[in-house]
């Protein structure tokens, strides 16, 4: 992670959880370490007790302040509390392009994560990473 100033950081995410809105090592995403405002469809990183630090997508808050989260590309929903909270997106970097994380773009992903075609989207794009895999496996004869 570099350190922009006492508050904001910014990194490049890896790995698929975050697929489609955030690309594996492809955007660098900018983090609010001092944001306490949370809303749905917010993303946020958080460190899991393990001491793994997680990007992922808020859909549900909770009366007590709780979080579920879950990835883009993710079926399983995950507890977490305000207090693992390090961090809110506020933005990324998109082909040198800035993109500012607002109401907008959370309605926008409301709209993804709830629709009827992201599971099949979500399942064909990893099926498809796994055949590819697979056949470039062959070919240098693993």
């Amino acid at each position: 992670m570099n350190k922009i100033d006492s508050t904001h950081v910014a990194f490049v995410p890896k790995g698929d959880s975050m697929w489609p809105n955030l690309k594996n090592k492809k955007q660098t995403v900018i983090i609010d370490k001092s944001k306490t405002d949370i809303y749905e469809y917010d993303v946020v990183l958080y460190s899991r007790a393990n001491g793994d630090s997680i990007l992922h997508r808020v859909i549900k808050i909770h009366e007590g302040g709780d979080l579920i989260c879950s990835g883009d590309s993710q079926f399983v929903l995950e507890k977490v509390s305000r207090f693992q909270v390090e961090g809110v997106m506020i933005g990324y970097y998109k082909k040198d392009k800035y993109r500012q994380v607002d109401q907008k773009y959370r309605d926008k992903c409301k709209k993804y994560y709830n629709s009827k075609r992201r599971k099949f989207k979500v399942k064909t794009y990893f099926f498809c990473k796994r055949v590819v895999n697979k056949i470039k496996r062959i070919f240098k004869g693993k």
